[in-house]
Formats: C-alpha cells, structure tokens, sequence
C-alpha cells in the first residue's frame, strides 16, 4: 500500500518555491496532441510548469520538449485526473527524464502493473504527493487561481467500477479568463458539478469527445466560447461522436480538435485569450 504525503491543498504563494517574479504577462495553455489520450502543458507567467495528465505512451516527451524553453527540466505540479493508461502511459519516463516536483491524484485504485510502475518510478524519484481533496484552490499568483472542482468524497479506499468517473474537474482562473479540464467523466459527473461556478471560455471536453459525456446542460452551464478536444486520428472509439460535436455547435463553441491541428496552443493576458495558427 502506498503512502501518500496528505498536503494542504489551500497552499500558499510559495507552494512552487517562487519568489513570484513575472516571467511573462501571459499565461500559456497547450493542449498536447498525444493521440488518443490526454495531455496539458501549463506555463504560467510567474514561471510555474503544470502538466495535466500524460497521454498514454512516450510521445509525451517529444511534446513537452518542443512546448517549453530549451534546456528547461522541471515540471512543478503534475495532476493525474484519474488512473487510465491513456493518462498515465506517458507520465513514466517523463518522471524519470524531468526534475517534477509533485504529483496530484485521486488515490482511486487502479490495480495494475502499469500504474504500480507509475507510482514506484515517483517514489524512486522521491516526487512528492498531493491528495486531490476538494474543495481546494491553489494560488499560483496574482489573479491567478486553481480550483479542485471535483471528486467532491475521498476515492481512495475505493474499489470504483468506472475510474472515468473519479476525474479531477479544475478550473484554472486568470483574471477574467477561465479554463475547465474534465479529465474522463460521463455526463453522470457532470450533473454534480452544475451547481457550482463552472462557466469557462476554454473548455476541454470529457473522454475525447465521448457520446456519454458533454451533456446539453452542462454545456449551457460551461457556455464555453472554445471547446477542445483530445482524440487521436482515425481512433477505434469514433471520438468525437457526432452527438458531442452537434451539442457543441448548438452552443456556438468554437471546436479545436488534436486529431485536426495537432498540438493546440493558447495565450492569455486575463482578459483574452489568442490561439496559436
């Protein structure tokens, strides 16, 4: 049984160990095209390096590589929605090839030699872990935010029969600018977010555009004005299904998809947002 170190998730400025310095006055997104799984780079303008799943395989590296300053080795925080291969694959030899401070999961039990092997390469790497408890928001700096959304109960003494629907939900606040990532949950989990503040101009949609997930209501609750969707090309699932890409057109999201453009780049200031051609 692993040990997980339980930590504060109300964390201070200095989580990170910044002095908080403006490295840019922009905030950098980039949804990774790691096929048929996910992956997000995060740098933030105080210099923060945040990764959000792995993608399923080491294709990951050259990803991250081409997405962050040369030389560049560390990631601060890497937050593992919930632990599918397809979101963990590529996480391994990341750990063992970057300096990554911490790792954030649910605790849900994924009982294989894959996941074992994640979760030793981090202790042999002596990678800090944080317990995904909500609520929770991190500052990462002025009028920037990190909100847990969800799961809303403690996953780790539980055998759950869907490990989609153990999904970190986060919300990443800048300024007026927010992002919602979703991991893999079903329009079923996203019933229990609708109460809260989930309105969102980026909106990464669920189980790479999933018939099952990114419900009507939901949707009219995220009012997203960009919906981004990982899926790999020409997938065995059909993602995205066409049911997603019609409630999406009915909310007037304007669609970016990895199988499309590849890697999907995004800059903001806090008060707009511009992708990268």
């Amino acid at each position: 049984m692993y040990r997980l170190c339980i930590a504060a998730l109300l964390i201070e400025a200095l989580m990170f160990g910044y002095v908080f310095f403006v490295h840019s006055l922009h905030l950098r997104v980039a949804f990774l095209d790691v096929g048929q799984g996910d992956a997000i780079l995060m740098s933030t303008p105080f210099g923060q390096r945040i990764l959000i799943d792995g993608g399923p395989d080491n294709s990951l590296l050259a990803r991250v590589g081409r997405n962050l300053p040369l030389y560049e080795r560390t990631i601060d925080l890497v937050i593992l929605t919930h632990p599918q291969s397809d979101h963990f694959g590529g996480l391994i030899e990341l750990l063992r090839r970057y300096t990554v401070s911490r790792v954030m999961i649910t605790g849900a039990v994924n009982d294989t030699a894959a996941y074992r092997e994640f979760l030793d390469t981090a202790l042999q790497k002596r990678v800090q872990f944080i317990k995904a408890d909500h609520p929770a928001k991190i500052f990462l700096g002025k009028n920037l935010w990190l909100a847990l959304l969800y799961p809303k109960a403690d996953m780790s003494a539980e055998l759950v029969k869907d490990l989609n629907e153990t999904s970190i939900f986060a919300k990443l606040s800048y300024g007026e600018i927010d992002f919602l990532f979703t991991g893999d949950a079903s329009a079923r989990t996203e019933d229990l977010l609708l109460a809260d503040d989930i309105r969102a101009e980026v909106l990464k949609i669920s189980h790479h555009g999933s018939k099952f997930s990114t419900s009507q209501k939901f949707l009219q609750s995220v009012a997203p004005n960009y919906a981004v969707i990982q899926s790999g090309a020409n997938n065995r699932f059909g993602h995205p299904s066409p049911q997603t890409l019609e409630r999406l057109l009915g909310v007037h999201a304007k669609v970016l998809r990895n199988d499309e453009r590849g890697d999907i780049v995004m800059r903001s200031d806090g008060r707009k947002i511009s992708v990268k051609k």
